[in-house]
């Protein structure tokens, strides 16, 4: 992101950059957007410390009990080698789940709400989603969710919001040829697949998988805990088969098993609220949370 937003700075095309590993930056403009504030502020790393603090707030009203939020918070970041990584290297891998998480739990809980309180859920959602290529997976389970919700019209009218402010916050840096652009700045992660055999045809293969995958969404019943296991499973689909490879390949490329932390910190919010539905004895109202938790289901 530094190197993109330096780009930028001095009214250059970001992505004729080169990151210090000497390939293009990967994220969107959407997390360029975000991460400007704190660029101006000269700390770009002080963006993962705010994503985190928020984080830890959503993580906490998402699970019903405390223990489980502090032991997802200890053994799925604060122990994470990823997470360390982020600070200590001013990367955003991980806050960009952080913060695409967050909006769409807002975007689900204000479907509950009046459709003007909806507005800026979705403005939000739509720049989130502008960060990296891989979450626009998860607008299939959560238009399975938002169509199960509400109404259809209301639906349309809220994915359209998104939709366009993803492609307003995404497609002008691109100009004056933004469709071309923004595919060739897609197509670099092509090179990521050449140790998977090519017959297999990976770059288009492991995409529409992953997107069948993520459309059973729309024969259950959703909510925020299984659309976070559908993005695991959707988003594992389509990192695991390069993580593995290069990791195989030589011991200097096993950094690459790190991209499959999103897959484990989505499937592990999951995992653990399933747990505290059908383990976890109930508790005495004497023991209950004063404050009870949001339902973000």
């Amino acid at each position: 992101l530094r190197v993109e937003l330096t780009a930028v700075h001095h009214h250059q095309y970001p992505y004729d950059a080169r990151t210090f590993l000497g390939k293009a930056p990967s994220p969107l403009p959407g997390a360029m957007l975000l991460t400007a504030p704190f660029f101006a502020l000269g700390h770009i790393a002080w963006q993962n410390f705010l994503w985190l603090a928020l984080f830890f707030v959503f993580t906490v009203r998402f699970f019903r009990h405390r223990a489980t939020a502090l032991f997802f918070l200890a053994v799925f970041l604060l122990l994470a080698p990823t997470i360390l990584s982020d600070f200590t290297s001013g990367g955003d891998y991980l806050t960009n789940f952080y913060y695409v998480a967050i909006a769409i739990a807002l975007f689900i809980r204000s479907l509950d709400r009046v459709t003007y309180v909806c507005f800026p859920a979705a403005l939000f959602l739509g720049v989130t989603l502008s960060s990296r290529v891989i979450y626009a997976v998860i607008l299939i389970p959560l238009l399975a969710l938002t169509l199960q919700r509400t109404s259809r019209s209301r639906t349309v009218a809220l994915f359209a919001i998104v939709l366009i402010v993803a492609a307003a916050v995404t497609l002008p840096i691109f100009a004056p040829h933004p469709f071309t652009h923004l595919l060739q700045q897609l197509s670099q992660n092509a090179g990521k697949l050449h140790y998977i055999p090519s017959a297999l045809h990976p770059r288009w293969s492991l995409p529409i998988l992953a997107v069948i995958l993520a459309g059973a969404s729309f024969f259950a019943r959703m909510n925020l805990a299984r659309l976070f296991l559908t993005f695991s499973i959707a988003s594992f689909v389509m990192l695991a088969p390069f993580a593995i490879t290069f990791a195989l390949h030589s011991e200097t490329l096993r950094y690459s098993l790190s991209y499959l932390s999103v897959c484990v910190l989505s499937f592990s919010l999951w995992a653990l609220s399933r747990y505290e539905q059908t383990s976890m004895a109930p508790v005495a109202p004497t023991q209950q949370r004063s404050s009870p938790a949001i339902d973000f289901s």
